[in-house]
């Protein structure tokens, strides 16, 4: 997560960024757009939200603000009393309603939130959106990792951004694969909230496997597979729909065909293939293989305990000659490692 920032600076560079979006709308012609008023709004507003716990390193520039209010306040309401009563019902009236608004505001944007990033499998109470969120930003990050061996960590970085409203959307989260052994094996991609990429689907689309995902409400459905370029370590997505040459059914159909294993066409081995998942194949002997979904390639693909690739033809071999000691290949339902609900604030 971000470090803590000085709010009032904050304060100072959310105005600047509204006042060159309203020089750009009304073409610098501040006397149209009522720059004054709407600086005086904009700060006064601010210094309200910041004042009652107010840090020591905020103080100066606040102070500062504070002037810059005065002044406008003198041009914007020049007779003294129509000033005091400006003041009066500032007091009395605009800042507790602004108050129950930004309360309001802010409990609404929290839950929808919560919902957003819970989706993905994070555990929102450790996050703790209630205090971790400072609405003096207009942009926040927030770092969740979790392990995945000894020398291996799966990072999420989820991205927020205000929007005219003062609300905070999900923009997206970048997923990254950590080797604090050989760098140049990290890969990352940045998903966009809508792809609705889950966390456990982010880290299997990171390990090179490819997920089948619903793309409209007519039921169109692709497979998204990441293309990686191995000097930068960045994955371009790759989508394959029912016009490719791949499909999952027909390729299983042949897959328990030629190993003759019905197993392999039942619908929990579809189900994990195409949520990305690896499905393990127990042979008699103790030895374990690992079948996964590769779209781009055409093709399943079977991994030995290590992760090497091993051809269909070799497998078929290596069955044939040990057939007499071991009779059949046995599918077992496997744990999956967990991710969404392991990820923490790094």
């Amino acid at each position: 997560m971000q470090p803590a920032q000085n709010r009032a600076i904050a304060l100072w560079q959310n105005w600047e960024a509204k006042e060159k979006m309203l020089s750009e709308v009304f073409h610098n012609d501040k006397g149209h757009g009522n720059f004054e008023r709407e600086k005086y709004e904009c700060l006064s507003a601010g210094l309200a939200r910041i004042a009652p716990l107010i840090a020591p390193d905020e103080k100066l520039v606040a102070a500062l603000i504070g002037k810059s209010l005065k002044r406008l306040e003198r041009q914007l309401y020049p007779n003294r009393f129509l000033r005091s009563a400006h003041r009066v019902k500032r007091v009395v009236f605009d800042r507790p309603m602004a108050r129950l608004r930004l309360v309001s505001l802010r409990k609404e944007n929290i839950a929808v939130l919560d919902s957003a990033i819970g989706k993905l499998g994070v555990d929102t109470a450790r996050l703790d959106l209630s205090k971790a969120l400072d609405f003096e930003r207009n942009a926040m990050d927030f770092r969740l990792s979790s392990p995945l061996g000894r020398d291996k960590r799966f990072e999420v970085v989820l991205h927020l951004q205000k929007d005219d409203s003062g609300r905070f959307q999900f923009e997206g989260y970048t997923g990254k694969l950590k080797n604090a052994l050989d760098t140049s094996k990290e890969k990352s991609f940045h998903f966009d909230a809508g792809l609705d990429i889950s966390s456990r689907e982010a880290l299997n689309l990171l390990e090179g496997r490819a997920v089948l995902k619903d793309f409209d409400d007519f039921g169109e459905k692709k497979w998204l597979q990441l293309d990686f370029d191995g000097s930068s370590g960045t994955g371009v997505m790759r989508e394959l729909g029912r016009s490719d040459s791949f499909n999952l059914g027909d390729q299983m159909e042949k897959m328990a065909e030629s190993l003759k294993r019905p197993e392999l066409r039942e619908a929990y081995v579809l189900n994990a293939l195409e949520r990305g998942n690896q499905v393990v194949v127990n042979q008699v002997s103790g030895e374990k293989l690992f079948l996964e979904a590769a779209p781009l390639s055409g093709k399943i693909v079977f991994r030995d305990a290590s992760q090497k690739v091993i051809a269909l033809e070799k497998l078929l071999k290596k069955k044939e000659k040990s057939l007499a000691l071991t009779p059949e290949l046995k599918i077992t339902r496997t744990k999956q490692r967990p991710q969404g609900k392991a990820l923490g604030i790094a």
